[in-house]
């Protein structure tokens, strides 16, 4: 069973406050990314999902699987979400690659399979002719308190000096 097609229910909903930070073009893929996720994840909807995913995308989740792009499309019918709530904590464009970070609370089951309350995703991008594709993601659930979460976020996505 594909464990993927819960997982990328994770979409990036830009809080305000992390969304008024970010440039112009960062704020473009954070809005692609979400509005594939969120039609994904809650619409179902996997041909978006494929359009976006790069032929090479691989997702690893949580607990250490691997899958590839077919296998994430075709889990999509695994997703069932009551509440899912996104937030941006960074993006970060290097040239035609970007890595977009992440975090979700949510309510939900994949497949048979209760989704983690908390969860980090990393996002990994690339631009190939202009339009950004979906190369890869990474996701693991957050198990330390919140405190202790933030004070990690804040000095690991903080800009470099």
């Amino acid at each position: 069973m594909p464990v993927a097609a819960a997982l990328l229910v994770l979409a990036l909903a830009a809080a305000p406050a992390a969304a008024a930070s970010l440039s112009p073009e960062a704020q473009e893929l954070a809005a692609l990314n979400e509005r594939v996720l969120r039609a994904y994840a809650l619409g179902h909807d996997s041909d978006g999902y494929a359009a976006l995913a790069h032929p090479r995308y691989k997702i690893v989740v949580e607990p250490g699987l691997i899958e590839n792009r077919d296998m994430a499309v075709k889990g999509v019918g695994n997703l069932s979400f009551n509440r899912f709530d996104v937030t941006t904590r960074s993006v970060d464009i290097v040239g035609d690659s970007a890595i977009v970070i992440t975090t979700i609370e949510a309510e939900g089951r994949v497949g048979n399979q209760a989704f983690p309350p908390r969860m980090t995703m990393m996002h990994f991008f690339t631009r190939e002719g202009g339009e950004w594709r979906l190369l890869g993601r990474s996701m693991t659930p957050i198990q330390v308190p919140p405190d202790i979460f933030e004070r990690f976020a804040a000095e690991a996505l903080a800009p470099p000096e």
